[in-house]
């Protein structure tokens, strides 16, 4: 409502997949996105209808095999099953991207990187169309 009413902005409230867009996007970005959603396979499915051949797919998620989920265990401040349903490591990101018709092709880790600054426990992902797919 504030970005429609003050900000002037064209919003679209809903699913990605009911959403009027038109495909060819040059960069599709999904921060903090796809351990909310209950079908991810279908999310990437529809990034991908929705990504120029030559575009980029970037994102970002908690990952179960960060050192804080492995020490912390149960104790794992992500672990939200009401918010997060779903939790992944680099390979099932890669695994569901390829399904969806997109390659895994970076993951960004490293706290000291400026896309994944400070963040301990979540990764940057960064994933291109699959020719033909």
């Amino acid at each position: 409502k504030h970005a429609q009413d003050t900000l002037g902005l064209d919003v679209f409230c809903g699913q990605l997949e009911d959403a009027p867009l038109t495909p060819g996007f040059d960069v599709v970005c999904a921060w903090d996105t796809v351990e909310h959603v209950p079908d991810p396979l279908s999310l990437w499915r529809t990034v991908r209808s929705l990504v120029a051949d030559d575009g980029v797919v970037l994102f970002s998620t908690p990952y179960v095999s960060s050192l804080p989920a492995r020490l912390l265990g149960t104790r794992w401040w992500t672990l939200k099953p009401t918010e997060h349903i779903w939790h992944f490591t680099p390979r099932t990101h890669a695994l569901v991207l390829a399904r969806a018709g997109l390659a895994l092709t970076r993951v960004i880790r490293s706290p000291l990187t400026p896309a994944n600054a400070g963040r301990l426990d979540s990764l940057v992902g960064v994933a291109r169309p699959i020719p033909g797919a």
